[in-house]
């Protein structure tokens, strides 16, 4: 277990349906129970009320990425990637005992590389991360892709899967 900073939250901004705020989380395992000692995170929380099982099927679709991820690099990339681990945090004394999405912050310039819709950066800056979905297509055998791949460098976060289906992953599919 582990303690999140209570306080009062900065101003959050707005990530498509989501509300982000920066938040800092204390281990019970850290030697230093100080607070400018503890990891950054970030807790999102969507703008309008959702079930709260889509919470579940979120981290769900952000660790079959990154399982995905993984297979990429056992093929040695020229850049590997990776996903940011999410889970769930229960604010179970708040009314309603909301959920929000917890991960780790990612320094740095944040950027969308491609999208849900089809959006592809178009400055050449990064081909990692086109290569990473076209990857995941052709690997599936056609029957899913990983998209709407955004973050700093090659580590991701809040990606989508579109599976043949159209059902398998949520709303994103």
């Amino acid at each position: 277990t582990s303690k999140v900073d209570g306080g009062i939250p900065p101003p959050g901004h707005y990530i498509l349906k989501r509300k982000q705020l920066e938040r800092k989380k204390l281990s019970n395992f850290s030697h230093s129970q100080q607070w400018k000692s503890a990891y950054n995170y970030v807790a999102k929380r969507y703008l309008e009320t959702v079930d709260r099982d889509v919470y579940f099927e979120d981290v769900r679709l952000q660790m079959e990425a990154k399982l995905w991820g993984e297979e990429y690099n056992r093929h040695k990339p020229p850049k590997q990637v990776d996903i940011v681990q999410m889970c769930i945090l229960e604010m179970k004394d708040r009314p309603g005992k909301p959920l929000f999405h917890l991960e780790h912050y990612i320094e740095g310039k944040y950027i969308k590389y491609n999208s849900n819709s089809g959006y592809v950066i178009d400055d050449n800056i990064r081909l990692t991360p086109q290569a990473f979905s076209h990857f995941t297509f052709e690997r599936s055998g056609h029957q899913l892709i990983v998209v709407d791949i955004q973050g700093v460098g090659d580590l991701y976060t809040d990606p989508q899967i579109h599976t043949e289906s159209g059902t398998d992953f949520g709303d994103g599919n």
